[in-house]
């Protein structure tokens, strides 16, 4: 997401997610950091930040018809279908 936006506001359209991953979106310096980001959104309780967005999926303990969704940024969202 972009640092200046409304976090809390954005996430808590996603207030029944059972857990969160942040990053640092590459190539955008105007964007929050994924630190930043996870010190703000206090309403979760299961956030963890990673260091990329390989380290970020990898981290994630999926189950058979689990979902992984990549939002908050449509730069993110390009630089993942980069990578596959």
């Amino acid at each position: 997401m972009m640092a200046n936006k409304n976090h809390n506001e954005y996430m808590s359209y996603f207030k029944d997610v059972s857990s969160l991953t942040t990053i640092d979106i590459p190539n955008q310096p105007n964007a929050i950091k994924g630190d930043s980001l996870k010190l703000k959104i206090k309403d979760f309780y299961n956030i963890k930040n990673k260091n990329s967005i390989e380290e970020a999926i990898l981290s994630i303990p999926l189950k058979e018809n689990d979902i992984i969704l990549i939002t908050g940024s449509l730069y993110l969202a390009g630089e993942v279908l980069n990578l596959n």
